[in-house]
Protein backbone atom coordinates (compact mmCIF):
# COMPACT_ATOMS: atom_id res chain seq x y z
CA UNK A 1 0.00 0.00 0.00
CA UNK A 2 1.46 3.45 -0.69
CA UNK A 3 2.35 5.90 2.12
CA UNK A 4 0.09 8.40 0.91
CA UNK A 5 -2.96 5.89 1.38
CA UNK A 6 -1.87 4.84 4.67
CA UNK A 7 -1.74 8.54 5.60
CA UNK A 8 -5.36 9.43 4.31
CA UNK A 9 -6.71 6.23 6.36
CA UNK A 10 -4.87 7.67 9.33
CA UNK A 11 -6.64 11.17 8.24
CA UNK A 12 -10.17 9.69 8.23
CA UNK A 13 -9.73 8.15 12.13
CA UNK A 14 -7.43 10.87 13.45
CA UNK A 15 -10.30 12.18 15.50
CA UNK A 16 -11.11 8.88 17.35
CA UNK A 17 -9.61 7.62 20.30
CA UNK A 18 -7.80 4.32 20.66
CA UNK A 19 -10.80 3.74 22.70
CA UNK A 20 -13.16 5.05 20.58
CA UNK A 21 -11.66 3.13 17.36
CA UNK A 22 -11.76 -0.66 19.28
CA UNK A 23 -15.31 0.24 21.21
CA UNK A 24 -16.74 1.56 17.68
CA UNK A 25 -15.63 -1.42 15.67
CA UNK A 26 -16.75 -4.10 18.67
CA UNK A 27 -12.85 -5.38 18.81
CA UNK A 28 -12.07 -7.36 21.84
CA UNK A 29 -9.32 -7.05 24.23
CA UNK A 30 -7.64 -9.78 25.61
CA UNK A 31 -4.26 -9.61 28.14
CA UNK A 32 -3.08 -13.15 28.17
CA UNK A 33 1.02 -13.65 27.09
CA UNK A 34 0.24 -17.29 26.16
CA UNK A 35 -2.19 -16.46 23.35
CA UNK A 36 0.42 -13.27 21.98
CA UNK A 37 2.11 -16.65 20.57
CA UNK A 38 5.64 -15.07 21.50
CA UNK A 39 5.10 -11.86 20.58
CA UNK A 40 4.08 -8.43 22.24
CA UNK A 41 0.39 -8.39 20.42
CA UNK A 42 -1.31 -9.20 17.84
CA UNK A 43 -4.85 -9.30 16.52
CA UNK A 44 -7.15 -12.60 15.15
CA UNK A 45 -10.36 -12.48 13.78
CA UNK A 46 -12.50 -15.85 14.28
CA UNK A 47 -16.21 -16.78 14.11
CA UNK A 48 -17.16 -12.72 12.76
CA UNK A 49 -15.21 -11.30 15.99
CA UNK A 50 -12.48 -9.59 16.06
CA UNK A 51 -9.92 -9.90 18.92
CA UNK A 52 -6.83 -7.73 20.14
CA UNK A 53 -4.14 -10.33 22.26
CA UNK A 54 -2.04 -7.94 24.75
CA UNK A 55 1.19 -9.22 26.73
CA UNK A 56 0.37 -8.13 30.15
CA UNK A 57 2.93 -5.63 31.99
CA UNK A 58 4.09 -3.93 29.08
CA UNK A 59 4.59 -0.18 29.86
CA UNK A 60 1.34 2.15 29.02
CA UNK A 61 2.96 3.91 25.91
CA UNK A 62 4.12 0.63 24.61
CA UNK A 63 1.07 -1.11 24.53
CA UNK A 64 -0.56 2.27 23.15
CA UNK A 65 1.79 1.70 20.13
CA UNK A 66 0.78 -1.93 19.87
CA UNK A 67 -3.16 -0.89 20.39
CA UNK A 68 -2.51 1.32 17.24
CA UNK A 69 -0.38 -1.34 15.22
CA UNK A 70 -3.09 -4.18 15.55
CA UNK A 71 -5.77 -0.94 14.65
CA UNK A 72 -3.61 -0.20 11.55
CA UNK A 73 -3.53 -4.35 10.68
CA UNK A 74 -7.67 -3.79 10.89
CA UNK A 75 -8.24 -0.97 9.14
CA UNK A 76 -5.61 -2.03 6.23
CA UNK A 77 -5.83 -5.40 6.16
CA UNK A 78 -8.79 -6.61 7.71
CA UNK A 79 -11.65 -4.39 6.26
CA UNK A 80 -10.25 -4.56 2.52
CA UNK A 81 -13.29 -7.27 1.69
CA UNK A 82 -9.88 -9.71 0.34
CA UNK A 83 -11.00 -13.76 0.53
CA UNK A 84 -9.28 -15.61 3.10
CA UNK A 85 -7.65 -17.81 0.47
CA UNK A 86 -6.16 -14.46 -0.48
CA UNK A 87 -4.71 -13.51 2.94
CA UNK A 88 -3.29 -16.92 2.72
CA UNK A 89 -0.65 -15.20 -0.03
CA UNK A 90 0.29 -11.70 1.50
CA UNK A 91 3.30 -10.34 2.23
CA UNK A 92 3.73 -10.40 6.15
CA UNK A 93 6.53 -8.54 5.98
CA UNK A 94 5.03 -5.68 4.08
CA UNK A 95 1.73 -5.68 6.30
CA UNK A 96 3.82 -5.63 9.33
CA UNK A 97 5.74 -2.26 7.67
CA UNK A 98 2.07 -0.74 7.12
CA UNK A 99 0.76 -1.29 10.70
CA UNK A 100 3.84 0.29 12.22
CA UNK A 101 3.91 3.69 9.72
CA UNK A 102 -0.24 3.79 9.98
CA UNK A 103 0.46 3.60 13.96
CA UNK A 104 3.14 6.22 14.14
CA UNK A 105 1.14 8.59 11.75
CA UNK A 106 -1.67 8.20 14.18
CA UNK A 107 0.84 8.99 17.09
CA UNK A 108 2.28 12.16 14.92
CA UNK A 109 -1.30 13.44 14.02
CA UNK A 110 -0.38 12.65 10.60
CA UNK A 111 2.11 16.19 10.75
CA UNK A 112 4.89 15.03 8.65
CA UNK A 113 5.99 18.11 7.95
CA UNK A 114 5.96 19.76 11.24
CA UNK A 115 9.64 19.19 11.79
CA UNK A 116 12.39 16.94 10.73
CA UNK A 117 13.10 14.63 14.13
CA UNK A 118 10.11 12.23 13.89
CA UNK A 119 12.29 9.40 15.12
CA UNK A 120 13.04 11.35 18.69
CA UNK A 121 9.49 12.04 19.10
CA UNK A 122 8.09 8.67 18.51
CA UNK A 123 10.65 6.86 20.27
CA UNK A 124 9.81 8.94 23.55
CA UNK A 125 6.06 8.17 23.13
CA UNK A 126 6.98 4.39 23.30
CA UNK A 127 7.79 3.30 19.77
CA UNK A 128 11.11 1.03 19.36
CA UNK A 129 13.98 2.50 17.84
CA UNK A 130 13.81 0.11 14.99
CA UNK A 131 10.57 1.39 13.84
CA UNK A 132 10.82 4.59 14.61
CA UNK A 133 13.82 5.29 12.45
CA UNK A 134 12.56 3.27 9.71
CA UNK A 135 9.17 5.19 9.61
CA UNK A 136 11.82 8.65 9.93
CA UNK A 137 12.86 7.08 6.54
CA UNK A 138 9.81 6.62 4.83
CA UNK A 139 8.36 10.22 5.88
CA UNK A 140 11.42 11.62 4.36
CA UNK A 141 11.19 9.58 0.89
CA UNK A 142 7.77 10.80 0.91
CA UNK A 143 8.74 13.89 1.25
CA UNK A 144 11.42 13.71 -1.23
CA UNK A 145 9.02 12.42 -3.71
CA UNK A 146 6.12 14.99 -3.24
CA UNK A 147 9.02 17.81 -2.96
CA UNK A 148 10.46 17.00 -6.85
CA UNK A 149 7.26 15.62 -8.48
CA UNK A 150 8.92 12.27 -9.48
CA UNK A 151 5.68 11.19 -11.33
CA UNK A 152 7.40 7.68 -11.91
CA UNK A 153 8.33 7.14 -8.23
CA UNK A 154 5.52 4.70 -6.84
CA UNK A 155 6.74 5.26 -3.10
CA UNK A 156 5.40 2.05 -1.04
CA UNK A 157 7.89 1.96 2.28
Amino acid sequence: MEFKKIMEKVEGIKCLSTKNMIDNEGIDIIYDETLCYGRDSRIDKGYGQVVIFIKPGLPEQYEQFLLLHELGHFYLHMMTGISDAALQIRNIRREENEANIFACLYLLDNRIYDNEYYDTYLCSVGVPVKIADYVQECIYQYKQVKRWGNKWMRLEC
